[in-house]
This record gives C-alpha cells, sequence and structure tokens, in this order.
C-alpha cells in the first residue's frame, strides 16, 4: 500500500502536464464562476494544497509530535496568484518539489511512516495519513480536471 501511494504521487506531475497541455504559457488567475472549477483553478487548489502538505513530511521525520498549523489552502492559493506564474511554471514547480517528496518517501522505512505531527485541528497525523491525504486528494482533482477537459471536447 505504502509503495502504491508513493508511485501515485510520483504519476501526479506527469498526468496534471498532459492534463493542462496547451495552457503552460497561460497566467494563473482564478476562474470567475465560483460554483465551476476552470482547470487552472484546480491547479491552483492542487498546488496550494501540495505547498501546504508535503513539506509537513519532512517536518515529522525531523521533528516528531511537531505542531501542525491548520493553514487555510483557498489563502494559500491567492497568494500564490499573486506570484503572477504562469501554467508551465507552476507544473515546474510542483513536478521538482513533488520529485523530492518521492525520493524522500522512497528512502523511508517502515518506522518512519508512523511518526506523527500533531494537527491543531485534526490531532495526531502520521506520515502515512499524510501522504494518503495528498494521494487521494490528488487523484480527486486530477478526475475532475479530465472530468472538464473531456466535457469541453
Amino acid at each position: 500500500m505504502i509503495e502504491q501511494l508513493t508511485e501515485a504521487l510520483a504519476a501526479s506531475p506527469a498526468r496534471l502536464r498532459r492534463l493542462l497541455a496547451g495552457l503552460e504559457s497561460e497566467a494563473v488567475r482564478p476562474h470567475p464562476d465560483v460554483g465551476d472549477w476552470a482547470p487552472i483553478d484546480v491547479l491552483l487548489h492542487v498546488r496550494a494544497s501540495d505547498a501546504i502538505l508535503a513539506p509537513r513530511v519532512g517536518q515529522i521525520l525531523t521533528r516528531p509530535n511537531v505542531p501542525l498549523a491548520d493553514i487555510d489552502e483557498r489563502a494559500y492559493a491567492e497568494v500564490l496568484v499573486r506570484a503572477g506564474l504562469t501554467v508551465g511554471e507552476h507544473l515546474d514547480i510542483y513536478a521538482a518539489r513533488r520529485a523530492e517528496l518521492v525520493a524522500l518517501l522512497r528512502g523511508l522505512r517502515p518506522p518512519g511512516w508512523a511518526l506523527a505531527g500533531q494537527h491543531e485541528r485534526r490531532g495526531p497525523v502520521t506520515v502515512r495519513e499524510l501522504v494518503g491525504w495528498i494521494a487521494d486528494h490528488e487523484a480527486e482533482h486530477l478526475d475532475q480536471i479530465e472530468r472538464a477537459r473531456q466535457e469541453k471536447s
């Protein structure tokens, strides 16, 4: 199961890049229709979530029981928009950070997967749980982009 999670995380950047092909040079700005997420909105959401969650793995591994703040992903996405990056630049950053996380996870021994941090709202969160959340969350949103792109075709 751990290997499957790691491989799912490893595959996400290429899948996301494929799903957003043709949009690489577009500046990332939120879609105006609040009820319907455009693929770029999903990219922002995935990037913000990854920027919040992925570093927690290293934090937990270097300081078990570390306090984990409840950070608002939407606020983080707004910060990412202010950076003025294109879709391609966001994808490059995401892919590089993901490669680092996957390399770390591939070298992680079983006791490391059981280490936990203390989330201020959720309580104890193990590395295994955290990685599972990231993988499940991304799969859901990459499927969302795929459906949106299919509906447009």
